[in-house]
């Protein structure tokens, strides 16, 4: 049985683990490291001095409100209300759900939701007078267990509401703010003083609305015991010997609105041109993706021709106004799929992402106009050979934003992976710059089997398999030379991996970091090939990136990849 995840948990950090951070604290200690900032540390509280709830990072820096309850109620208002409804055998309740102040932590909720990883889920932890925890394990009633929820990566912390009776807080481990997947909790008193303060704060997504703490309170109020080695385990009727169905508070969870209807124009009135140069997003994504240097019209403002591979139909073109920007993921299927609760500004960020490689692609119009909003259900590139890589893209930009798979749509991208829908995106995890320690950039790794489409967790002995990583650059390094580095740590040795394979040993010296690829240009996210192979012998090695900047500063992977052949 998997170990709950408790708020006052902390993680197991492997040995080597240790060993890499403390080797990079030693190399980088003309850095200061402060992990502050963000809504983690600076987001909205109240003001002891009066009574106020104040802003001062974030979409609402700068605005005072009489209450937090006011806060909310002006932030829920600007584009509608999300509610999720909860049934159990004690009674139903809804939760108001706070898309516009944390919307990565409610569009991973949702996702949990929608995907039907929350039908069954169990209250497994009741604290009386502090919380009332869920989220984790289903009872499966056919071999007598706790199962684990399967759970996506791991979501960014957005404290920024207190933890007051009656709100929803995403449970995490010590010591990691950035660790929540699927646990929830409902406080059941003020906890503010608590936890606002730990652990980067417990983000608060949202809240029980009407009575529904007449509900939850009775939920609390059940007597709890161990079971499976979880403490604190409510459990209804219970009056000895085996566990059934009836004795656990199973939960249905719903999402109850849908009421905000697509718009085209709150993604896309009209390609933006973010950093000023007159050349949009259109223009700038033709320039990317164009084989040969573009010519550009006499003002340099729009692209009039290239080389453009449409890997949908495999043509070649040359001529820009043959060719479309098509949305990988179309804005209207996106809408449905849980972006409907996102803010304007992120809506339009999605719909103009340069950074993400697999979320704008060119394509001929008439495809793309056959296409339309299509999900890979309905719909499927002309070219065969390109269908892998496409669900793929798909399925990579659902992850990256957090969005939401159907019934038929899983059903059609799982049968071209031949695995589950979850193994069509590489493993990511955040990055984190080593002279400030904030958090940018994203790294994942990929491991690939034999002619398998999707991705596995392991490579096999005697197959071919392929591990391959993907950096998403934070923006502000876009254009600049970087060296690509790649850390292996076998037992108590860390090496580099140079641009010949070869293994160099960590001396504490930064020079002695080599290069796995030297200077290369990020002009959007970037893919690599670490190795193929067919292997005769077991391997489980914990690996770690990085990009280094010219002043040599370093960005990293905040944890290690374990690459594993068994």
């Amino acid at each position: 049985m998997s170990k709950k995840l408790r708020l006052d948990d902390f993680p197991l950090i492997r040995f080597s683990a240790v060993i890499f951070a403390a080797i990079l604290t030693l190399l980088l200690s003309s850095y200061s490291h402060s992990h502050g900032g963000g809504l983690s540390s600076y987001g909205c509280h109240t003001q002891t001095s009066n009574a106020s709830y104040h802003c001062h990072s974030g979409n609402y820096s700068g605005l005072s409100f009489a209450s937090q309850e006011t806060f909310l109620s002006h932030v829920q208002s600007q584009t509608g209300v999300v509610v999720a409804h909860v049934k159990t055998p004690l009674g139903d309740f809804s939760i108001e759900l706070f898309a516009n102040i944390t919307p990565g932590t409610v569009s991973n909720f949702l996702n949990y939701v929608n995907s039907g990883r929350y039908d069954g889920v169990l209250f497994h932890r009741s604290v009386m007078s502090f919380v009332l925890q869920g989220g984790g394990y289903i009872f499966n009633e056919s071999n007598y267990r706790l199962d684990s929820v399967r759970t996506d990566e791991a979501i960014q912390n957005e404290f920024n509401v207190s933890n007051t009776r009656g709100t929803i807080s995403m449970a995490k481990l010590g010591g990691n703010p950035n660790s929540a997947t699927s646990q929830w909790f409902i406080n059941l008193a003020d906890n503010s003083i608590n936890l606002d303060g730990q652990n980067g704060g417990f983000t608060v997504f949202g809240k029980v609305i009407g009575d529904g703490m007449d509900v939850v309170d009775r939920i609390a109020a059940l007597q709890t015991y161990t079971v499976a080695g979880l403490s604190d385990f409510p459990l209804n009727n219970y009056t000895g010997g085996a566990l059934i169905s009836d004795n656990f508070i199973e939960m249905t969870i719903t999402q109850t609105d849908s009421s905000i209807t697509y718009s085209r124009d709150d993604y896309l009135p009209y390609w933006i041109d973010e950093d000023g140069d007159c050349i949009n997003t259109r223009h700038e994504a033709l320039i990317i993706e164009s084989q040969i240097p573009v010519t550009m019209s006499e003002d340099g403002c729009s692209v009039l021709s290239g080389k453009w591979l449409d890997q949908a139909t495999n043509q070649i073109f040359t001529e820009a106004l043959d060719i479309d920007i098509d949305h990988t993921v179309p804005l209207a299927e996106a809408h449905v799929s849980g972006a409907s609760h996102w803010p304007i500004e992120r809506k339009r960020v999605f719909a103009n992402d340069l950074l993400n490689s697999q979320v704008l692609k060119v394509m001929d119009d008439s495809s793309n106009a056959s296409k339309s909003d299509k999900d890979p259900s309905e719909w499927l590139p002309p070219n065969e050979s390109y269908h892998c890589d496409y669900v793929k893209n798909w399925v990579e930009v659902k992850t990256l934003y957090g969005l939401t798979v159907d019934e038929d749509e899983k059903i059609a991208i799982e049968k071209i992976l031949n695995t589950s829908v979850e193994y069509g995106a590489r493993k990511g995890v955040l990055g984190i710059q080593a002279s400030t320690g904030k958090e940018m950039a994203r790294f994942a790794m990929g491991i690939t089997e034999g002619n398998n489409c999707g991705y596995s967790s392991a490579g096999s002995l005697y197959q071919n398999t392929l591990i391959d990583f993907s950096i998403s650059p934070d923006k502000s390094h876009l254009g600049q030379a970087v060296d690509i580095l790649v850390v292996a740590v076998l037992g108590d040795e860390i090496y580099s991996i140079s641009d010949k394979a070869g293994l160099v040993p960590f001396t504490g010296d930064a020079s002695s970091l080599v290069a796995f690829i030297p200077s290369t240009v990020f002009r959007e996210s970037f893919s690599f090939k670490l190795v193929e192979s067919v292997f005769s012998e077991a391997i489980n090695v914990p690996i770690y990136i990085a990009y280094r900047l010219d002043n040599g500063d370093l960005i990293y992977s905040t944890e290690p990849f374990i690459a594993e052949i068994k």
